[in-house]
């Protein structure tokens, strides 16, 4: 793949795919490594949400944080795929998202999910700088 043929929009989109597609990771390495024997799949699987989850689990808001990281980045990516981020209001939008969520998974998780969180941000911010500038009618 010949980066230099790609928009920048593509490439953020990717990007941010491959931030879901690496907090899916991290939840199949939760739910399906070091299993109890003594379990069947779904019954470990069901266990182990179930004591994620729970109000016994201090760290339960950092686990809901990351059940939903994974839907954030495919709405980015998503949109930045469709081109939505033709718009230099939508652009903006998609920049200031990534970026925000870059900084909330910094605060939540480790400086290195944060890291790939947050590295769709330099082609969105290339994305942003190849729109029109909004002309106001009354200028």
């Amino acid at each position: 793949m010949n980066l230099r043929l790609q928009s920048p929009a593509k490439i953020a989109g990717l990007l941010s795919l491959l931030s879901a597609v690496i907090v899916l990771g991290i939840w199949y390495i939760l739910l399906f490594v070091a299993m109890p024997s003594q379990l069947s799949v779904t019954e470990a699987v069901i266990g182990q949400i179930k004591h994620t989850f729970s109000v016994e689990n201090p760290s339960r808001w950092a686990f809901v944080w990351l059940a939903i990281l994974p839907l954030l980045c495919t709405g980015i990516g998503s949109a930045y795929l469709l081109n939505l981020a033709r718009s230099r209001a939508i652009a903006i939008l998609l920049l200031a998202s990534t970026i925000s969520l870059g900084l909330a998974v910094l605060a939540f998780n480790t400086w290195n999910l944060a890291f790939f969180v947050t590295l769709p941000a330099f082609w969105g911010w290339r994305c942003l700088r190849d729109t029109q500038p909004i002309i106001r009618a009354d200028a």
